[in-house]
């Protein structure tokens, strides 16, 4: 039933029919007191998904509204559903107090959800990134950036030609892409659907591929001391496309991503690329025959306790390096840490007590942290000085340099 099809709607329903014109290709949950609310289309669409009863507003009259909803409690439950299908969930509520509206209470959309901008860590695999990515392409170059914004992760590269683009992707595992409308390579564009079967295509508008829009985006949405610091000016075709990506992450989440600290530049010839082939063979991921994770070679060897470790291992044996004084630089931490058994055994047992600070902290910046976020921030920032002065005696570079970088958030903690 089209939206403009039903005359006589209520106040309500109008409102709802307003805001969802600006929402067109998301499943639009409306707030209705303690209850998040789909109708029209978005009902008829979601309730099969959602495994929910398919109702009706004005059940007896002609024209009838199709409706299903759930507790607003459950949004977490149902927003995976969703997205794990591919959908874009905007989340409307009441933005003014029931108490002190006239007439129909005020609703807006707070956030957009789709597969590459999930935040809430009922929605996410703690030991894996979340990847939102951005292809774009000019004369010399074709750009590439990927974000995880719920852990604030930022890399960025440029790639000479087709095959190099598709064999330095082959293993990121993108949620989402953002490509162009007009973007000049379909042949490209076809194998890079080919290749990620599971996540979202998302075609964005041309406008926002400018490159002189690009500029005033990353000047606006990334500190100036993080822009510095990179070398995103160097990579024209990526810098585009990470333009992109922050101005789809400020229209859909409504708020700057100020947790982005660094955009590293992900240079494929730092690694041994493994195709997909190669990584299907060696099982290390999944097994051969059965693309199971039990009994391949990531959880055999996983023994982090965090899931920041788990994601950085996850990394590393996907990518494993190449330049010989890098590879020293980590075998030299690594053999430190595994000499000095006490140390070793306390360092685990404090690691133990920390909790995913990369995507609480996103969740702060993103302004969408719960109480109970902040509890296990204040606890876990509790544990670093503890975790500093373990550190203390190592010699290895790798290591010296993560206890300097540990700074005093006393003060913090005290405020939590």
């Amino acid at each position: 039933m089209a939206l403009d099809a039903t005359l006589n709607l209520t106040p309500a329903m109008k409102q709802y029919v307003e805001i969802k014109k600006k929402y067109p290709d998301c499943i639009l949950f409306y707030r209705m007191g303690d209850f998040y609310e789909m109708f029209f289309e978005d009902a008829l669409t979601a309730a099969p998904i959602l495994e929910i009863t398919l109702t009706s507003r004005n059940k007896s009259k002609e024209g009838a509204v199709p409706l299903c909803g759930f507790p607003y409690h459950a949004a977490a439950t149902y927003i995976t559903k969703l997205v794990e299908k591919g959908f874009k969930v905007a989340i409307c509520e009441q933005v003014e107090d029931p108490k002190n509206a006239k007439g129909i209470v005020k609703r807006d959309v707070i956030r957009v959800i789709t597969p590459g901008l999930v935040v809430d860590e009922e929605n996410l695999k703690a030991g894996e990134n979340n990847y939102l990515a951005c292809i774009s392409s000019d004369r010399d170059a074709l750009g590439l950036a990927f974000l995880d914004l719920s852990t604030g992760e930022f890399q960025i590269g440029d790639f000479s030609s087709r095959d190099a683009l598709l064999a330095a992707v082959s293993g990121l595992d993108f949620k989402e892409l953002l490509i162009s409308r007009t973007f000049p390579d379909p042949v490209l564009t076809k194998m890079l659907e080919a290749q990620m079967p599971a996540g979202c295509f998302n075609a964005i508008d041309e406008t926002c591929f400018e490159p002189s829009g690009a500029n005033r985006v990353l000047d606006r949405e990334l500190d100036a001391d993080v822009l510095e610091k990179s070398a995103i000016k160097e990579h024209p075709a990526a810098k585009v496309a990470a333009g992109v990506i922050l101005r789809y992450v400020n229209s859909t989440q409504m708020v700057r991503a100020s947790h982005i600290s660094e955009i590293k530049e992900y240079s494929p010839e730092n690694y041994l690329i493994l195709d997909e082939t190669a990584r299907r063979n060696l099982e290390i991921f999944s097994t051969l025959h059965d693309n199971v994770r039990a009994g391949s070679l990531f959880p055999l060897i996983n023994e982090t306790l965090t899931p920041m470790g788990s994601r950085r291992l996850r990394w590393w044996m996907g990518y494993p390096l190449v330049v010989p004084e890098k590879i020293r630089a980590r075998l030299a931490a690594v053999a430190e840490i595994k000499d000095s058994h006490a140390v070793r055994s306390n360092l685990r047992k404090t690691l133990s007590r920390i909790y995913d600070l990369e995507r609480l902290a996103g969740r702060v910046a993103l302004r969408v942290a719960m109480p109970r976020d902040l509890i296990a921030l204040k606890s876990s920032l509790g544990v670093l000085p503890q975790l500093q002065s373990m550190l203390t005696d190592f010699t290895a570079p790798s290591l010296v340099k993560i206890r300097k970088e540990m700074t005093d958030m006393s003060a913090l903690v005290d405020l939590l």
